[in-house]
């Protein structure tokens, strides 16, 4: 639905600048003149709206100071509702790329990018939920990728989209909880359910539930509903891959905070290991141990021979089959059991035996020459004899289970 720009009281449009769901972002400006700086205003399309409620909203709305201050947070400066009646929202504008537009989204990302993102975020979160609200919308389109770091916008969006009828062939989000797909409001709960499901399309590549094409809504709702999630890849760590797990249980009290989020995002990254302040200057060969003796002094003595010093290998050629030869396993020497000298049985030598090749099993070949065959020559009756083939007594299947069909010379006609 297109908005004029007339409609949208205080702010002259100047262009879209995206769309997210049923909700459409403009670049916009205070049509006032006081103010130089540009915002977005997001405008909701939909079918009904509860004036009553929008009203109670537009009136009571005050972001929380705290929120506002977070560095980790786009605040919302603005509720209303347009000409037409429908509700809008206005934000600061921000730079950066969203995890939705982020290049090569179908591919797993990095466990350490991953886990600084859920990280991230998982703060964010928990600062909301300590302030005494819930986000209600937190997915990959919502978290922005600035400069400066990670910024989560998309509040006050849930509380609006409650109270719309909105139009038909709007799909819920693929990190919804199974509470709101119930017709339930969004509590803290259902942002750690959001929070796990976006951390797992990080780490997997693709949601753990998603509507793969039209008329696939229903079964992405029972998915969410009543089914476990597919397991992560091996590369995961268990311990995160366990929290992720309880944090898309079907039970809102069996997850975790966010903070418990955070904390074993942090956990599982790789450790990077340091060296110590009085070694960054020194080289490598100074942190080797020293000896006095040669490292060439632990070989063995030249005329010793080196089967010796492997146990069980001596005097086992004669005995071992095919007269001295050994497994290709090392450049190792062994006398042979005929003749006196030795035999370099090096990497060079020898390469290992490749497996045989798997062929088919020959009742499997014989089966289809067969029916190659019968159906051959099916066809040239036919082509023979029109509408004489539709009378034949054996068909080819069943021609295929006479064990002396070769032996036929022509075809029992009825």
């Amino acid at each position: 639905m297109t908005v004029i720009a007339d409609r949208v009281r205080g702010y002259e449009l100047l262009g879209r600048a995206g769309q997210d769901g049923p909700w459409t972002v403009h670049l916009a400006r205070p049509a006032s003149g006081g103010s130089t700086g540009n915002v977005l205003v997001k405008t909701l399309a939909c079918h009904r709206v509860d004036k009553r409620a929008l009203k109670r909203i537009v009136r009571g709305f005050a972001f929380p100071e705290e929120l506002s201050a977070h560095p980790g947070v786009i605040p919302v400066l603005e509720v209303g509702a347009t000409g037409d009646g429908r509700p809008y929202l206005v934000t600061p504008p921000h730079d950066g790329l969203t995890l939705a537009e982020r290049p090569g989204r179908g591919v797993p990302m990095p466990l350490e990018q991953a886990t600084g993102l859920l990280r991230a975020v998982a703060r964010v979160v928990a600062a909301t939920h300590a302030a005494g609200g819930a986000h209600g919308r937190v997915k990959p389109e919502n978290v922005v990728m600035t400069a400066g770091g990670v910024v989560l916008t998309g509040y006050a969006m849930s509380a609006l989209m409650s109270i719309v009828e909105l139009p038909d062939g709007t799909l819920p989000s693929v990190h919804a909880s199974p509470e709101e797909l119930e017709g339930r409001p969004p509590v803290p709960a259902s942002d750690v359910y959001a929070l796990g499901s976006m951390a797992y399309e990080l780490l997997a590549g693709r949601p753990a539930f998603a509507p793969d094409g039209p008329g696939s809504t229903a079964r992405f709702v029972l998915g969410v509903l009543g089914e476990t999630p597919p397991p992560l890849p091996p590369s995961v760590p268990a311990s995160l891959a366990r929290v992720i797990a309880q944090a898309m249980s079907k039970d809102p009290a069996a997850r975790p905070t966010a903070d418990s989020l955070a904390t074993a995002a942090r956990t599982s990254a790789r450790p990077h290991t340091t060296l110590p302040p009085a070694q960054l200057g020194q080289p490598r060969t100074a942190r080797l141990p020293e000896s006095e003796q040669p490292l060439t002094a632990c070989l063995p003595e030249p005329e010793q021979p080196l089967t010796a010093r492997l146990p069980g290998l001596e005097g086992r050629s004669r005995g071992m089959r095919g007269r001295g030869r050994v497994s290709w396993c090392g450049p190792w020497t062994l006398t042979g059991p005929k003749s006196g000298r030795r035999r370099d049985l090096g990497r060079s030598s020898r390469p290992p035996p490749r497996p045989p090749r798997r062929l088919r099993p020959r009742i499997l070949r014989t089966r289809l020459l067969r029916a190659r065959l019968l159906r051959a020559r099916l066809l040239r009756a036919r082509s023979r004899r029109p509408g004489r083939a539709a009378r034949c007594r054996w068909s080819w299947r069943a021609c295929r289970r006479w064990p002396c069909w070769r032996a036929r010379a022509a075809w029992p006609w009825r």
